[in-house]
């Protein structure tokens, strides 16, 4: 299991990520396929103000997801990709319990290969309920309003876009990707 600790949990095969696949050379691990955290509109900007903000009792706490390959990672059947490299921001989706994360799916031969996959269980925030009968994982695409913001994170950005089943539709919010924390919490992204 990937043990959610902190605010933001990595998994690939860098030695770079927080939970790290035992070969680093097995390629169908990309080598940052995980950015877990837990997230609310504006927390940055509260940590920033109160370093000692208890964020697992933040209102509107959520889990989102994001990845940094090139290939794609899926949340319940649905591809989760890095943005393209012309594209400004991330693209990000919100977790729920019971939602399956696939790494990847080596079928082999006869269909009987390998597949590295979590069952997700959260345990804070709006992320620990189930999805709702036909409630499907949405992908984000966020545009990047910081320029000063670091590698894997976006400050006080604006989402444009959600695809979903292959559809996309214009939908304003106001999200960001946020930056890690010091350990905290328990929470478990479980095989």
């Amino acid at each position: 299991p990937i043990k959610l600790k902190q605010r933001v949990t990595t998994f690939g095969r860098h030695p770079a990520c927080d939970y790290t696949w035992p070969s680093g050379l097995d390629t169908r691990v990309p080598k940052f396929a995980l950015d877990i955290a837990f997230w609310r509109p504006r927390i940055e900007r509260a940590l920033t103000k109160n370093p000692n903000l208890k964020w697992q009792s933040e209102k509107d706490l959520r889990t989102i997801i994001a990845t940094r390959t090139s290939s794609a990672i899926f949340v319940n059947g649905v591809a989760l990709t890095k943005k393209p490299d012309a594209e400004k921001g991330l693209r990000y989706g919100v977790l729920k319990t019971g939602d399956i994360v696939m790494v990847f799916d080596d079928k082999g031969k006869e269909g009987k290969g390998e597949k590295l996959e979590f069952r997700v269980e959260i345990r804070i925030g709006k992320s620990k309920a189930k999805r709702k009968e036909g409630e499907v994982f949405e992908v984000v695409k966020e545009e990047q309003v910081d320029a000063g913001s670091s590698h894997g994170s976006v400050l006080e950005g604006q989402a444009v876009e959600v695809a979903k089943d292959n559809s996309t539709k214009s939908k304003d919010v106001s999200k960001s990707m946020p930056t890690p924390a010091a350990p905290a919490t328990t929470e478990a992204l479980g095989r």
